[in-house]
């Protein structure tokens, strides 16, 4: 994930946008959980990782998380 999460924003022009959207609930065939995945870019931007988050929104089965490159 370290690796794939830094070519991301690598990528990613200033003012470019993320948009993270994952199935939150347990599926025993996936590497991590969507939360993992989520609250791995959640702990970039508090490391002020180039990223900011700019918006989040869970539901029952999904969560959506908005990031922008600064």
């Amino acid at each position: 994930m370290e690796k794939l999460a830094a070519l991301m924003i690598e990528r990613l022009e200033t003012g470019g946008q993320l948009l993270l959207v994952h199935w939150t609930p347990f599926v025993p065939d996936y590497p991590q959980t969507g939360d993992e995945v989520h609250d791995y870019f959640m702990n970039l931007c508090r490391q002020k990782q180039h990223l900011q988050h700019l918006f989040h929104q869970r539901e029952e089965k999904f969560r959506l998380d908005l990031f922008e490159k600064v």
